[in-house]
């Protein structure tokens, strides 16, 4: 009994660490949220971001973890250290070399929110997601995480590599569950969210409500009981259905991926703040859309260099590299060159 027991989980978890999640759809994440931070970074001057500091001085910053932040360890003018950050994080965005750079996205990613003063959630966020995501990042021996997935390592240490990266996928899931658990719940606590006109006010607010064309489009909807109260419970009841997304089967998860994706669009345009939007759907592409499932992204990065080079000058170099994607097939779950089975 128990003998069968034991085998019958082996071969539930062999199972679900066959599958590659180290795919263009962890890649498309990471990429998101280099993006996001990077827009930030050039997109705000360094006086507003470090305000009153040429460098970062530790000593006023209140945070104990402070002294590990880049911007404190680098001893270089704040611009520099920006500078420098914009193009790891660029070099981070087009995927190159995630096993060289998934550790450096964190250190940036975390110090920006150590060391500035205008972070917000998002950025939060994005700390410990690419905390999380190091374990993956480590496995990950493509030169670009556009590339399609390498194929699968039957041996222990391939089976212990890909355990971790789906143990670290998983962790990001319950983070992320967790943030839209404690978000509608924290809600609940607060009058207007429970009388349903917290919207209203979110809505008009002079410094971060909607802009006034489309405040004015939608103050008949803000000023009618029903249609605020509509949109006020439909918010909660949104991030109580993202929440229990962490049990559903892949194909509801899939499902509530573009609704999910509008939700943080709508934030954005409503609320002016991008960055977080564009972190949040970082977020749910982990959360929501199956890692071994890759997106069907045609780009010059997911093919070997000499490949993207020489179909610049002949289309025979192109036919090569779609007959070689073609020569792969599937053998036990698992994806093999036919030139590796003879």
């Amino acid at each position: 009994m128990l003998t069968r027991t034991v085998n019958r989980v082996g071969i539930r978890l062999e199972s679900w660490i066959r599958p590659n999640p180290l795919t263009n759809v962890y890649g498309m994440s990471r990429s998101i949220m280099a993006a996001a931070l990077a827009l930030t970074l050039l997109s705000t001057p360094a006086a507003v971001l470090f305000p009153g500091k040429s460098t970062v001085d530790i000593a006023t910053t209140p945070n104990p973890l402070a002294s590990i932040s880049f911007y404190a360890i680098v001893h270089l003018p704040i611009t520099y250290s920006v500078l420098f950050s914009v193009i790891a994080l660029v070099l981070i965005a087009i995927g190159w070399r995630p096993r060289w750079t998934g550790i450096l996205h964190w250190w940036i990613t975390y110090s920006f929110h150590l060391s500035s003063s205008t972070q917000d959630g998002g950025d939060k966020i994005a700390s410990i997601i690419t905390l999380l995501m190091i374990p993956m990042t480590l496995a990950d021996s493509r030169h670009f995480h556009w590339s399609p997935p390498v194929a699968g390592d039957l041996s222990l240490g391939g089976d212990l590599t890909r355990l971790c990266s789906w143990m670290a996928a998983l962790m990001i899931r319950l983070q992320i569950a967790g943030i839209y658990f404690h978000s509608a719940i924290a809600k609940l606590g607060i009058p207007e969210w429970r009388d349903g006109t917290a919207l209203y006010y979110y809505f008009t607010l002079p410094t971060f409500g909607a802009p006034p064309p489309l405040l004015r489009v939608l103050m008949p909807i803000l000023r009618n009981k029903y249609g605020v109260s509509l949109l006020t419970w439909g918010t909660i009841l949104l991030e109580l259905v993202l929440f229990m997304a962490l049990t559903m089967p892949r194909k509801r998860r899939w499902s509530l991926l573009p609704i999910a994706l509008c939700f943080h669009i709508a934030i954005a345009v409503i609320h002016g703040i991008p960055s977080f939007a564009m972190i949040m759907c970082a977020a749910l592409i982990l959360y929501l859309h199956p890692l071994d499932t890759p997106f069907t992204i045609r780009s010059p990065l997911s093919r070997p260099v000499s490949h993207f080079w020489f179909s610049k000058h002949s289309r025979g170099s192109e036919a090569r590299f779609e007959a070689e994607n073609r020569s792969q097939e599937t053998h036990g779950g698992r994806t093999v060159r036919a030139a590796d089975k003879a």
